[in-house]
């Protein structure tokens, strides 16, 4: 396929979508966003990455995992917060809502990836996601 005929057919696509934005609706919002896998694992992230208290491991593969942490999930944000910049962390992106907080940190070639969410139930708790990657394969 040629590349005019692919980008028309884009246009096509997502024609509905830029009608409904120009035509002044507000009660709804299009979000687009990208996540770049980490090319390696950051093994030195791992060795010092903090442990949530009394958390609760779900899921682990070679870039990170998730844990069940329980407690408020503005607390296990503000830990993290503190704990990344002790390590040496600089902080990229520092982002919440009300049913969300992102937190990301850079350390040389190392990146941090943090995902934040309430779980529902009578305790309070958070679903934490994260991913721990390098820029470079060795």
């Amino acid at each position: 396929m040629s590349v005019r005929r692919s980008i028309a057919c884009l246009l096509l696509a997502c024609a509905p979508a830029l009608a409904f934005a120009q035509s002044g609706a507000t009660s709804g919002a299009l979000r687009i966003g990208a996540t770049v896998p980490p090319r390696a694992p950051a093994m030195r992230s791992f060795t010092d990455f903090p442990a949530p208290a009394q958390a609760t491991q779900l899921t682990a593969n070679r870039f990170g995992g998730s844990w069940l942490v329980p407690g408020e999930l503005r607390a296990t944000a503000a830990f993290y917060r503190d704990a990344m910049a002790q390590r040496g962390y600089r902080k990229l992106v520092d982002a919440a809502s009300a049913d969300v907080v992102q937190l990301h940190w850079q350390r040389g070639d190392e990146r941090i990836e943090i995902r934040l969410q309430p779980v529902l139930g009578a305790v309070p708790a958070a679903r934490m996601i994260v991913v721990a990657g390098t820029s470079s394969a060795g």
